[in-house]
C-alpha cells in the first residue's frame, strides 16, 4: 500500500509494451469511492517520477475499492517524457 496524503492505493499491476515508443500501464487500486483530480494527477506525478522515467509514456488506471481491474476504469491518467501528467474521467 502507498500513500498520498490523504489517498491510499495499491498498485495491482504493471505492464510494458511497445517498441518503438514504450509504454508502461499500472493498475491502481483506490482506497476511497471519490478521489479528487488534483490527488489522482499527483498520484500519476509521483507514479511517474518514480516507475515512468524509462518509458516515453506511463499511463494510470485508477479503480474504485471492491472493483475488479479488468472491470470498468474510475480514471485514466498519462504522464509523457515532459513530465505533464493529465487525468481523464467522467463525474
Amino acid at each position: 500500500m502507498l500513500k498520498n496524503d490523504v489517498v491510499s492505493y495499491w498498485i495491482k499491476e504493471s505492464r510494458d509494451f511497445g517498441i518503438a515508443i514504450k509504454h508502461r500501464t499500472l493498475r491502481i487500486a483506490l482506497d476511497r469511492r471519490e478521489v479528487s483530480l488534483e490527488k489522482l494527477t499527483e498520484i500519476t506525478r509521483l507514479l511517474w517520477e518514480k516507475q515512468g522515467q524509462d518509458v516515453d509514456e506511463l499511463v494510470t488506471l485508477f479503480y474504485l475499492p471492491g472493483v475488479q481491474t479488468d472491470s470498468t476504469v474510475y480514471a485514466i491518467g498519462s504522464c509523457m517524457k515532459d513530465g505533464e501528467a493529465s487525468i481523464h474521467y467522467e463525474k
